[in-house]
C-alpha cells in the first residue's frame, strides 16, 4: 500500500534536517544522473531496514532506470517451504516486498518491460 503524498513530503523534510548514510548514497548516485540509463544492482552495503531500502529506491525514481535483485534462483514459494531458515525467511520477505513495490517504483516515464505495464 502506498503512502499518502503528505507523508512523503514530511519524510523528505525530516531527511533534509537529519541526513542518514542512505541520504549520502542518494547524493552520490545523483552525480551519475547524466542523461544515460542507470541501473541499481547492489544495495546490501546500505545497512538499512527494508522500509528504508524501499524508501531509498522510491527516491531514486528520477535517476535510476531499473533495479536488479539477487535471489539465489529459488521462488518465493520455495523459500516459504524452508520454515527453519532465517536466511530463507529474509530473502522471501525481500522478494515479496520487491515484487509488490515493483509496479509502483519501476513504472517510470518511458520505462519498458513488464513493470512499465503493471506486471512483475
Amino acid at each position: 500500500m502506498s503512502k499518502p503524498l503528505q507523508q512523503d513530503v514530511t519524510e523528505d523534510r525530516e531527511r533534509q534536517s537529519n541526513p542518514t548514510p542512505n541520504d549520502k548514497a542518494l547524493d552520490a548516485l545523483s552525480a551519475y544522473d547524466i542523461g544515460k540509463s542507470l541501473v541499481i544492482e547492489e544495495t546490501f552495503p546500505l545497512k538499512c531496514s527494508p522500509d528504508e531500502l524501499q524508501g531509498f529506491l522510491k527516491r531514486l525514481r528520477d535517476i535510476a532506470k531499473g533495479w536488479i535483485s539477487f535471489h539465489w534462483g529459488k521462488t518465493i514459494k520455495e523459500y516459504a517451504a524452508e520454515e527453519d531458515s532465517l536466511t530463507s525467511a529474509l530473502v522471501r520477505t525481500w522478494l515479496e516486498r520487491f515484487r509488490t513495490m515493483a509496479p509502483r517504483i519501476l513504472a517510470l516515464p518511458g520505462a519498458r518491460g513488464p513493470s512499465a505495464r503493471g506486471g512483475v
